[in-house]
């Protein structure tokens, strides 16, 4: 399997996964907070699955204001679309038995 495919298929393998890509796609610069709200999911659910996404290149994380004016430390998260979909080409192509070299693992 192609690497580009085989992170896409790391990204979306649980619906857990799945729901928050769906949720920062549709509200990109939300915060964890909201996410797990929003979702009902527990923090620590979240975390590991924000962290996975972001390892394998897919979010970006935003802090909101620079360091001097932060009070917190509230982070947020945008999906990389153009490169999660361009990987998701790649494995459907792998899928299909076509897979054509277009994007470069």
């Amino acid at each position: 399997m192609p690497l580009s495919a085989n992170r896409a298929h790391r990204a979306i393998a649980t619906t857990t996964q799945i729901d928050v890509i769906r949720y920062l796609r549709r509200f990109p610069g939300s915060t964890a907070h909201q996410i797990s709200q929003s979702l009902d999911l527990d923090t620590e659910t979240l975390r590991s699955v924000l962290r996975g996404l972001e390892r394998l290149g897919y979010l970006t994380i935003n802090p909101d204001l620079p360091r001097g004016r932060r009070q917190g430390r509230l982070i947020t998260y945008e999906v990389q679309d153009h490169l999660l979909l361009a990987h998701l080409e790649v494995l459907f192509a792998y899928l299909r038995g076509a897979h054509s070299g277009a994007v470069k693992d």
